[in-house]
Order: structure tokens, then sequence, then C-alpha cells
């Protein structure tokens, strides 16, 4: 069940709920939760620090239990669809003062051809980002995906699915994947 609430109360929430994520200063983005206590033991779904989950959305509690998948809006942007998946074993979790080099880090996955021009390089999309959603993604990678000390000791990695493109591409997306999730930011 996910449920809107305002945005101090889901930052106490959030700080209490998850003292080992990071909250983003983001007011501009419509903050969400995650009601579910035993979901949130099991999986650290909390997306409070970039708000990924539509308050309407389905959640996907399938064998990827920590799997996000989340299309980015930015309504500048002028490129063809980017597609990411993203996997960090937890020793490989970039640190906050690598942002200039997070792009580095990314498995970038190109969509299938028949997708003609969805494409874009990681290099392109990268410089396209806004910082916000470069500095959640950081924040969201280092404290959320390894969070959980299980991680470490059993050396299991997580991973990201995210798409960045315009509001039309996400319409187009929303079409073929009516449960993708969306984090819209305004310019």
């Amino acid at each position: 069940m996910v449920s809107e609430i305002p945005y101090e109360q889901a930052k106490r929430e959030f700080e209490r709920k998850a003292p080992l994520l990071e909250f983003n200063e983001m007011k501009d983005i419509l903050v969400t939760e995650i009601i579910d206590e035993k979901l949130l033991e099991r999986t650290r779904d909390v997306w409070l620090h970039g708000s990924f989950v539509q308050p309407d959305a389905e959640i996907d509690t399938g064998d990827k239990l920590s799997d996000m998948d989340a299309f980015i809006v930015v309504p500048s942007w002028e490129l063809p669809v980017a597609n990411t998946g993203i996997a960090w074993a937890a020793p490989q979790a970039p640190r906050l003062e690598s942002l200039d080099h997070l792009g580095d880090h990314f498995v970038w996955n190109e969509l299938p051809a028949e997708d003609e021009g969805w494409n874009c390089s990681a290099g392109e999309a990268w410089e396209q980002l806004p910082d916000c959603a470069k500095t959640t993604l950081l924040n969201s990678t280092q404290r959320f995906l390894f969070a959980n000390e299980n991680d470490h000791e059993a050396r299991r990695a997580r991973n990201y699915d995210i798409m960045i493109g315009s509001v039309s591409q996400f319409d187009h997306q929303k079409k073929k994947c009516p449960k993708t999730k969306i984090w819209e930011r305004s310019d």
C-alpha cells in the first residue's frame, strides 16, 4: 500500500525508520512512502530520498524484493530515452566525493534495436541528467542498496532498472509497461 504524505512528516518518518539512509532535500518532488512495516524490514523499500514511487502504482513484490524500476522525467530532455541497468556489489558503491565519476560506474544497457531512436550513449545521458538526479542516484546507491549488513556478508548485489527521458517518452513507456513508476521533477 502506498500513500502520499506531507513532506516534513515524510522526512521525520524516514529518519525514524531508515536512519542509515539519506533524505534528499527535494521539496519540488512528490513525497511518497511504502506503508508496510514488514516489507520495509525485508527490503528497505523506502523511496523518500528520491520519491520514486507513484502514489497509485502497484508495488512489485516478486522475487526481486529490492529491485526498483523507475522512469526519471526530465522536462528539458532532448535525447532519446536512456535505459540503465545498475548493479553494484557493496565494496563498489561509490562515495559522495566521487560524484563526478559516478557515471563511469553505470552499466548502461541499450534498448532493443526494434525500439529505433530510443538509444543514446552513457556519456550523453549523464551530461543531461540534473545534478539532483545524480546526487540522488549516488546517495540511494550508497545508503539504500547496501544499508543491510547481511548484503555485505553475503556479497549480494542489488540493482536498479532506470529509464530517463521526456514527459512524452514517459507516456509512451507507461503504455508499454503500466507498472512503471515515475520520479518527475520540474526545472
